[in-house]
C-alpha cells in the first residue's frame, strides 16, 4: 500500500469477542530471512512502537510498517547512517525524534537533509562576514555538496522480487491479558509471499457498519 509518499506493509486485527476487550493489547512485527532464520524486528508507525504499539481490539485496527531504507523488506541500499544493527525508522528523523544527517565541518547533527542545508547556508553568511578562511569551514562546502542523497522508492516489482528471494515470512505477534482469566496470552500469525496483496492502491474491505445509535463489525 502506498500513502503520503511511503510504501507500507499493513495488516488488520480485530478481537471477535469484543464483549470482553483484551487488556493492554499490543503488537510486534518480525521478518525472517531465508538465509538467516533469525526474527528481525519491523518497526511500526501505526500504532507507534515507541509508545508501546498499543491496540484497542474491540474495533478493527490497522498495523502499519513503513518500508523505508532501514527495513528488511526494502531492497539493499546504502543507509543514511550506519544503524549498527539497530532497528531504525526513517520517519524519526523527519519528526525530530532522531538526527540522521551530520555536518562534516562542525559535527552538528540534524534530523533531515533540509535542516542541515539551512545550517550550512547560515554558517556561510556568518563566516564570510567574519572573514573566516575557506579551508576547514562551511565556506568550503559547495552547492553540489548540498544536493540531497537519492533514496529512490523501490517499485512494486522490486519489492516483490526482494521479498520472494530474501524473506521467508513476516510474523505478527499480538500480546495481551485475558479479561476473564487475567492471564497473559499471545496470538501469532504468519504472512508469506502468497498471503500479501501486492498493489499500491490496495485497501481493506469494509467491515464496520455504523448506524445512528450502534455499530456492527
Amino acid at each position: 500500500h502506498s500513502e503520503r509518499g511511503q510504501i507500507r506493509f499493513q495488516i488488520r486485527i480485530f478481537d471477535v469477542d469484543a464483549r470482553y476487550p483484551v487488556v493492554e493489547a499490543h503488537v510486534r512485527l518480525y521478518a525472517v530471512s531465508r538465509t538467516k532464520p533469525v526474527p528481525r524486528l519491523l518497526r511500526t508507525i501505526q500504532p507507534d512502537d515507541e509508545l508501546g504499539g498499543v491496540l484497542f481490539l474491540s474495533l478493527p485496527c490497522v498495523v502499519t510498517h513503513h518500508i523505508d531504507v532501514y527495513s528488511m523488506l526494502h531492497p539493499p541500499v546504502e543507509e543514511p547512517i550506519n544503524s549498527l544493527g539497530l532497528g531504525l525508522r526513517q520517519v524519526d528523523g523527519a519528526t525530530g525524534g532522531r538526527d540522521e544527517f551530520i555536518c562534516p565541518v562542525c559535527g552538528e547533527s540534524y534530523g533531515t537533509h533540509e535542516r542541515w542545508v539551512r545550517h550550512v547556508r547560515y554558517q556561510k553568511v556568518i563566516e564570510a562576514n567574519d572573514e573566516y578562511p575557506v579551508e576547514n569551514t562551511h565556506l568550503s562546502l559547495k552547492e553540489e555538496d548540498l544536493i540531497p542523497p537519492l533514496y529512490p522508492t523501490p517499485s512494486l516489482k522490486e519489492l516483490r522480487e526482494h521479498f520472494k528471494e530474501e524473506i521467508a515470512e513476516i510474523i505478527c505477534v499480538v500480546e495481551g491479558i485475558d479479561p476473564l482469566m487475567s492471564g497473559t496470552f499471545q496470538a501469532l500469525q504468519s504472512y508469506q509471499f502468497e498471503d500479501i496483496v501486492w498493489n499500491e492502491k490496495a485497501s481493506f474491505a469494509p467491515c464496520l457498519h455504523i448506524a445512528k445509535k450502534d455499530f456492527t463489525v
